[in-house]
Order: structure tokens, then sequence, then C-alpha cells
């Protein structure tokens, strides 16, 4: 798999010290596959207890409460977007700063 390469975790439970980000929160696009094997899995709204992080490979980890993984692949936008809630020094400078 080439590009922008990711790993989506499902993780149950606290995860304070994962390095990822809720992929709904960052804005980052679900794959149609992704949410389908994430459903199998547990994410659903009757579950709150259950949520989808992403992370680039390269930063991939032990996630506490993790359950199930996968590698997937990210639009260079959401990729972005990605970084961006991850490290403050990769989000977009706005106009005032």
């Amino acid at each position: 798999m080439k590009g922008n390469v990711v790993i989506w975790s499902i993780v149950v439970g606290p995860s304070p010290d994962a390095r990822a980000v809720e992929a709904a929160r960052a804005g980052v696009t679900i794959p149609d596959d992704v949410l389908a094997w994430a459903e199998s899995h547990g994410v659903a709204l009757h579950n709150p207890d259950a949520y989808l992080l992403v992370t680039p490979k390269e930063e991939a980890g032990p996630v506490d409460g993790e359950t199930a993984y996968c590698e997937g692949a990210v639009s260079a936008e959401d990729m972005e977007a990605i970084w961006a809630a991850l490290t403050p020094e990769h989000a977009p400078s706005s106009p005032d700063s």
C-alpha cells in the first residue's frame, strides 16, 4: 500500500495516551469499507464506549483498549487533518498568528 497509509483502530474505553485521533472529530472521511469493518467490531451509535481512531502508520503503537486494527489509505487532505489533530505544529496557520 502506497501513499497516505494509516492504521484504523477500534478502541473500547479510555485511551488517553494513544497517538491517534477520533476520525469523525478530526473531520477525516471514513471509507465505507472501514466503516463496515468498524461496525462489525462494535462501533455503533448504541455503543458509545467503542470508537474509531486513526493515525499515520509511522505513528502507530500500542493503544490501551484496542480490540482490532487494520491498515488503510486516506486522501492527502485527510492525512493533513490527522497530523493537524496530532501535532499543533502541523495545524494550518491562522491569519491572526
